[in-house]
């Protein structure tokens, strides 16, 4: 829709997120990055992509962690801090309520 954002911001935003998963996102730094306001940025943000802003960081977060553990070989407490998660809980528990399981299902066990 017209109140969407362009692709081009979508994209500055993504790449602004994927190199950040490991640090505090906020909604203004999101904002400055697609430079309009944060209110508009939520609005425009949810128009095109149909998730808020920190859902999508959320499941770029999650998707991350489940590619680190699952391919990669990290354990779950690697994969938590590569996302910026500090507590270990904190992240089962989302890791969890996005998947429906806890990431120690996913540790690939060796022969």
């Amino acid at each position: 829709t017209r109140l969407a954002l362009d692709g081009r911001r979508l994209r500055r935003v993504n790449a602004f997120v994927d190199a950040h998963l490991q640090d505090r996102i906020s909604l203004r730094h999101l904002a400055d990055v697609a430079s309009v306001s944060p209110y508009h940025f939520i609005r425009a943000f949810r128009a095109a992509m149909g998730l808020t802003p920190h859902e999508f960081v959320i499941s770029k977060r999650m998707e991350r962690a489940r590619q680190a553990i699952q391919f990669q070989g990290e354990t779950v407490a690697q994969a938590a801090a590569g996302v910026g998660y500090r507590n270990a809980t904190h992240f089962r528990n989302a890791f969890k309520r996005y998947f429906g399981l806890t990431p120690s299902l996913l540790v690939q066990k060796p022969d």
